[in-house]
């Protein structure tokens, strides 16, 4: 792959994300016990860290083969195509963030964007590809897949699989006793209010898998199950849970199980019946799975489903649409409404990203209008504003992510298109 041609600027931001790289491979292995170490090596788990890095110059690739190159499960789209039809061309798009003017153009370019989606009333206004990608291509969502995760599980609230969210999650997998889970509830689990730790790993780290890497890692490197990793939680703090919000990737991993346990099948099966055949989706999805045995894998429900940029956007006009595509309610529009409304008031805006809030898996912009977005590491975003009839997906690998500002700049990305749409724009 040709080298690209990088500003003296440029490589040196490159250069600090590839010492955090570094720092990421540490995390995931040279730092861990001789045990660890022996049973998965440090340099595959550093081959691992640099794959799933946005920093590297190969990560467009790596981003649409993921799926490939790692064991992955076949999410089936199995169901009749809903097209969606062309609208009008979105404007020339400018705002300004950080004292600095941009135009849309120029900020798809300085985050290295895959592929970007614009839909109105259901309808393209704006759809780019780059680096190689295409409407056929999956591409790894990495965290926005938890925005997912938390529809399934509104699906199986729905289907009464699971009684409350308000349940102890042990009611559910007793085999979390004995761990910081056991006192946790499904509710708590969901809004990342667990007050959970892991030996070895640095509770104040950016939110790269942080509690999980470890354990990710081995997983991707060497195959190792995945599933016994959630037992392992202590308790963080005082360890009382459902009093702060702390991004613990972990969570994500046990709604997974709960998925699987409630329902009787895989993350991915559920999916397929409940979702993908039910929007219409144009392509097949595949989610990553901790090792390559199907019988006893499971999804890497923390970050790991690769989706087309088109049926990323049909995810989202379904939630725009009150949980509904073409008369059928894939999810009830109550949990819609619950997502978007954060309990506490410290869940209503977080102390570490005041630009948001959080419920249920989705980051809450703070506002009026009952915004959503889904945030993924290296710049997966899913924008979804009721007020405005509007859907915005960008899939990137960002050089120069950074968990805080990249979402604060992409929100103000987000509204400044949702500012430019008049009422004569509308198809």
């Amino acid at each position: 792959m040709p080298r690209p041609n990088l500003s003296p600027t440029t490589l040196a931001r490159s250069s600090r994300h590839i010492w955090r790289l570094t720092c990421l491979a540490s995390l995931l292995g040279a730092i861990t016990t001789p045990a660890f170490a022996d049973s998965c090596p440090p340099e595959k788990l550093q081959v691992v860290a640099r794959y799933f890095s946005s920093a590297t110059p190969e990560a467009p690739e790596n981003y649409r083969n993921a799926y490939k190159h790692y064991p992955s499960r076949l999410v089936h789209a199995s169901g009749q195509l809903s097209p969606l039809a062309q609208g009008v061309p979105l404007g020339n798009v400018e705002f300004s963030y950080d004292g600095k003017s941009q135009r849309l153009d120029e900020f798809l370019a300085a985050t290295r964007t895959s592929a970007f989606l614009v839909l109105q009333d259901g309808k393209v206004r704006n759809e780019q590809y780059f680096n190689g990608n295409g409407p056929d291509t999956p591409l790894l969502l990495n965290s926005m897949t938890k925005s997912v995760v938390s529809l399934l599980v509104g699906i199986a609230l729905d289907q009464k699989l699971i009684a409350s969210v308000d349940d102890p999650i042990i009611r559910y997998l007793p085999e979390l006793k004995g761990s910081a889970y056991e006192t946790a509830t499904v509710r708590q689990v969901l809004d990342m209010t667990t007050a959970i730790a892991y030996p070895g790993q640095d509770p104040k780290a950016s939110g790269r898998g942080r509690d999980i890497q470890a354990a990710a890692g081995k997983s991707f490197a060497c195959g190792e199950s995945l599933r016994p990793h959630p037992a392992g939680a202590q308790p963080a703090g005082d360890g009382k849970h459902g009093e702060h919000w702390l991004y613990a990737n972990t969570n994500t991993q046990v709604l997974g199980a709960l998925l699987e346990r409630v329902s009787g099948m895989s993350v991915s099966t559920f999916m397929e019946r409940n979702l993908w055949s039910r929007i219409g989706a144009e392509g097949d999805a595949y989610w990553l799975l901790d090792q390559s045995d199907d019988k006893t894998a499971i999804e890497q429900t923390w970050m790991g489903l690769n989706a087309r940029l088109r049926d990323v956007g049909r995810i989202g006009q379904m939630v725009l649409q009150d949980g509904q595509w073409q008369g059928q309610q894939i999810v009830s529009k109550a949990w819609l409404e619950e997502s978007a409304q954060p309990t506490a008031p410290f869940l209503q805006q977080l102390e570490a990203r005041p630009a948001f809030g959080y419920s249920h898996q989705w980051f809450v912009p703070v506002g009026k209008d009952h915004e959503l977005m889904g945030l993924g590491f290296g710049g997966q975003m899913l924008y979804i504003n009721p007020a405005k009839r509007l859907v915005v997906v960008q899939l990137t690998t960002d050089p120069n992510f950074d968990s805080k500002k990249t979402a604060e700049e992409a929100l103000v990305v987000f509204r400044s298109i949702a500012g430019s749409l008049g009422q004569g724009d509308a198809p």
